[in-house]
């Protein structure tokens, strides 16, 4: 669908949603079309999690790596969260990859745990 059509078609829709009384549901339905937009495009995002932030060269070159892995677009939405420790916790679509010292470490706990039961 040629984009200019697609936007056409959003603005009919958020134009009946005010109508209706939909307002309160804008919110959700610009997700939405962003959403099918970005797939369309197959353009991907991945939740990044790193204990310190990341810089602009390391976001790009994440990038790189998931775009030849997926195979489309992928755009970084990085977090950072402390208590992984270090390493980096990704997930993309349906995919998580857990590269954390934190995971690593509770892994060890887990399997010496088991050792000795």
């Amino acid at each position: 669908m040629p984009r200019i059509q697609a936007k056409i078609y959003a603005q009919a829709m958020l134009k009946l949603a005010l109508e209706k009384g939909g307002l309160a549901e804008a919110s959700d339905i610009s997700y939405s079309y962003d959403s099918l937009l970005e797939s369309y495009n197959d353009i991907e995002h991945a939740e990044v999690v790193t204990a310190l932030p990341l810089n602009e060269k390391d976001k790009e070159k994440l990038s790189l790596q998931l775009k030849e892995m997926r195979g489309c677009q992928v755009i970084i939405d990085a977090h950072t969260d402390p208590t992984i420790i270090g390493g980096i916790k990704i997930k993309i679509g349906n995919m998580l990859i857990d590269a954390s010292i934190r995971h690593k470490l509770e892994s060890l706990r887990r399997s010496l745990l088991k050792d000795i039961q």
